[in-house]
């Protein structure tokens, strides 16, 4: 699973061994930007709102996460953290695992400048037909489904 944050979008691929695969990419929700939220908080965000989303599909399987950011990893890592926003949404995807029964493993994957990751590809689609080229070139035609948010999977202000 890869996620990406930031530009005021989100995005998240899921891609499953039977080259299959779900994706999102969304804007931020104005009362998420208006906080003015650091980019680490953004990313951890994004995995939190990817694990709520794939919970079903995770169900007995270890996940591994992929993302570029990597203090929201190490937060995933080591359990520790001074930012109170990246604790809280770390233990609420932890939480999601364990009560979903999947473990979930961090990676760091940073991009390269002659490899972007998908998500970072599909946060951008709103810039520029370069993009959507790229994304298609990555994912194909087949065997992916866009999915859509909904607006209470960004109903976490109690807790964070």
């Amino acid at each position: 699973m890869h996620y990406q944050s930031g530009r005021g979008q989100l995005a998240a691929i899921c891609m499953s061994q039977n080259n299959k695969s779900e994706y999102y990419h969304t804007k931020w929700p104005h009362h998420i930007m208006q906080k003015q939220y650091h980019i680490s908080q953004l990313e951890i965000m994004n995995i939190m709102i990817a694990m709520k989303t794939w919970k079903h599909l995770f169900r007995h399987k270890t996940v591994t996460v992929f993302c570029d950011n990597e203090a929201a990893i190490t937060v995933l890592k080591s359990g520790r953290c001074r930012d109170q926003v990246m604790l809280a949404c770390a233990r609420e995807i932890w939480l999601v695992a364990s009560m979903n029964d999947f473990v979930v493993n961090p990676c760091h994957k940073a991009n390269t400048e002659d490899e972007m990751l998908l998500p970072d590809a599909l946060s951008r689609l709103h810039t520029g037909p370069q993009y959507l080229t790229l994304c298609s070139s990555y994912i194909g035609d087949h065997n992916n489904h866009h999915i859509f948010l909904t607006d209470n999977v960004f109903q976490f202000d109690d807790y964070i």
